[in-house]
């Protein structure tokens, strides 16, 4: 094993949005959902959650935070299941 000299730089911290990167996948592979709210789940039952949303969706108001069920309904909402 190597010794390593010790890193006295400060630590850099990067937020990657994650989330959102499911729905901007979601909305490639799909033109017809292209800058629409798009709201991604992996379970359509009525308890579900929405795990990503797009960022059209984000500035929705409580649009991110909202049941599976409850997207339905929705003006504009684009709801899609996880393919496995």
């Amino acid at each position: 094993m190597t010794d390593l000299p010790i890193n006295y730089n400060r630590p850099l911290i990067m937020h990657i949005d994650l989330n959102s990167c499911f729905a901007i996948i979601e909305q490639q592979a799909n033109p017809l959902i292209r800058h629409k709210p798009v709201a991604i789940a992996a379970y359509d039952t009525p308890r579900g959650a929405v795990i990503a949303s797009s960022y059209e969706a984000k500035v929705l108001p409580r649009y991110w935070a909202l049941s599976w069920a409850s997207t339905y309904g929705r003006p504009g909402c684009c709801a899609v299941m996880l393919s496995s």
